[in-house]
């Protein structure tokens, strides 16, 4: 890019559209600025380029209007403990777990695209399998169903892990997620760590969900 030649991109033109161009919004921009701009001195960006971010974003914002529909009337005292949720609901908290692990390490060193490249990793591992297993569970059983109840468990603490990951990325889709459903809280707000990790330690039987 280049402002003598005038083949830059105005941020606001990104933010909030311009002439015949759809405003892509703040969360686009900052990801793109994550996953393109803060890995290498040559910083590609263009209509196809924020497009690709674009759907990106929209990706993550999918997972989160499924896991916001489950949640909506869920409320964090019925939360199981650990032992009593079902295999598949403890190994979706071991890969939140991993997740955050990976996560905190590339922000403790300042690597934003591997963030992003993380978080997509995950969006589409989980939207693919344990989203698309625990439907029936969640929408079938009764509400007081044990295994209903452990599969909220589950995407009530994977959904509040993730916010905390991503809202130095993406804040206002992760501030608008929580404000939707009563059991989640704003990654801003919380006076904890940023990403909410989930304490491994805390997590018995561990090993024995792997193995299987």
């Amino acid at each position: 890019m280049s402002k003598s030649i005038g083949n830059v991109v105005d941020p606001d033109h990104v933010t909030d559209g311009h002439k015949s161009k759809q405003a892509k919004g703040v969360d686009v921009l900052r990801w793109w600025v994550g996953l393109h701009a803060s890995s290498s001195s040559s910083v590609l960006v263009g209509d196809n380029i924020l497009a690709a971010s674009q759907t990106e974003v929209n990706k993550i914002r999918n997972m989160f209007k499924f896991l916001v529909g489950m949640l909506r009337e869920w409320n964090t005292n019925e939360n199981l403990h650990f032992d009593q949720l079902k295999l598949l609901d403890k190994i979706l908290l071991l890969k939140l777990h991993n997740f955050q692990e990976k996560v905190n390490t590339h922000y403790s060193v300042r690597e934003y695209n591997k963030v992003c490249l993380t978080v997509l990793g995950l969006v589409a591992d989980v939207s693919a399998t344990h989203l698309h297993l625990v439907k029936d569970r969640l929408y079938c059983d009764e509400g007081s169903s044990p295994d209903r109840k452990s599969g909220l468990t589950a995407l009530c603490i994977f959904t509040q892990g993730v916010l905390g990951c991503l809202s130095p990325v993406v804040p206002l889709l992760c501030e608008e997620v929580a404000s939707q459903v009563s059991c989640l809280h704003s990654p801003v707000k919380l006076v904890v760590p940023h990403l909410h990790l989930v304490n491994i330690s805390q997590l018995s039987h561990r090993s024995e969900c792997l193995d299987e």
